[in-house]
């Protein structure tokens, strides 16, 4: 069992990835409410670059993903100001959760955040 926590500047998740599932609990007074997806339905693990907005600026994250056909439910498993060693990174979280390195999806998540490889 794994347990990842995810902080943002208004929210923060503590993600749960067990042998056959990803449990998702937000911490945050938003609102949102726990989820809980079958580790197969997730399609494997991406590498990413996510457009992260702070006070009025953006920047590319790379990071790597656990990655799911909607986007909200994709879960980050590494992320850097820049890329190196972002290609190992993907190949030892797949090993690791005995996944594959897919393509990412291009999508656009709840929040709008426009999202893609």
């Amino acid at each position: 069992m794994w347990l990842f926590c995810v902080r943002a500047s208004a929210w923060k998740r503590v993600v749960e990835i067990a042998e056959t599932e990803v449990s998702v609990t937000p911490t945050s007074t938003a609102g949102r409410e726990a989820w809980q997806e079958s580790l197969a339905a997730y399609r494997g693990v991406a590498p990413l670059d996510v457009l992260v907005r702070n006070e009025g600026r953006e920047r590319q994250i790379a990071a790597v993903v656990l990655d799911h056909e909607d986007p909200n439910r994709r879960i980050v498993l590494w992320s850097m100001l820049v890329s190196g060693g972002r290609r190992e990174a993907c190949q030892e979280y797949a090993d690791w959760l005995g996944m594959d390195v897919v393509e990412p999806l291009a999508t656009q998540g709840q929040d709008k955040t426009i999202r893609r490889a």
